[in-house]
Parts: structure tokens; C-alpha cells; sequence
């Protein structure tokens, strides 16, 4: 999974003052990162998620579209190779035969 995004989250449950609702976007990340950007606001420890690789971005105008972009095209750069579909289908057509 590269992302998961949580529409109408209430602010509490992120440990944010307030009981309105907010929208997040999950995105996996480097784990060296995960400490600094936590630090910063608008970036939230993942959020029913492996804290030490993910984190959880504030989708209220906090970080900007072209960060969100920017931490998804690295999230897919991370899980890219993980799953090798050509091995699976390899396998699956010899199961087959």
C-alpha cells in the first residue's frame, strides 16, 4: 500500500486540540525521516499505522499540494520492486501447465 487517506478524522484522535474534523493522507516514508517531519507541523505520526515508517499529513492546507506530491511519488519509491508481478505471474502460468 502506498497511501490511505481518512476522511473527517476528528482532531482528538490525532492528538490535535479540538473535536472538529479533519482530513489526513497516510504515506509511507523513510525511517530516518519519520522523527524530523513528525516535528513539523502539519505531520503527524502515522495514523493507525507503523509509526516508525509512516506518517500522516493534515489535508486542511497545513502542507502544501506540492509536498503531498512530493512525499506520494516517495512513498511509491519506497514499496516500487517490493512485489515483483512478473515472478506471480511466472509462477501462476507453470501452476498451470
Amino acid at each position: 500500500m502506498v497511501c490511505a487517506i481518512n476522511a473527517g478524522c476528528k482532531k482528538s484522535r490525532l492528538g490535535l486540540e479540538g473535536d472538529t474534523k479533519v482530513d489526513i493522507l497516510d504515506v509511507k516514508c523513510d525511517a530516518d525521516m519519520v522523527g524530523l517531519l513528525t516535528q513539523t507541523y502539519g505531520f503527524l505520526p502515522g495514523y493507525h499505522m507503523n509509526k516508525k515508517y509512516w506518517i500522516t499529513m493534515l489535508l486542511d492546507g497545513t502542507v502544501s499540494e506540492a509536498k503531498i506530491l512530493d512525499f506520494l511519488d516517495m512513498s511509491y519509491d519506497l514499496i516500487d520492486g517490493m512485489f515483483n508481478v512478473d515472478i506471480f505471474i511466472l509462477k501462476m502460468s507453470d501452476a498451470l501447465v
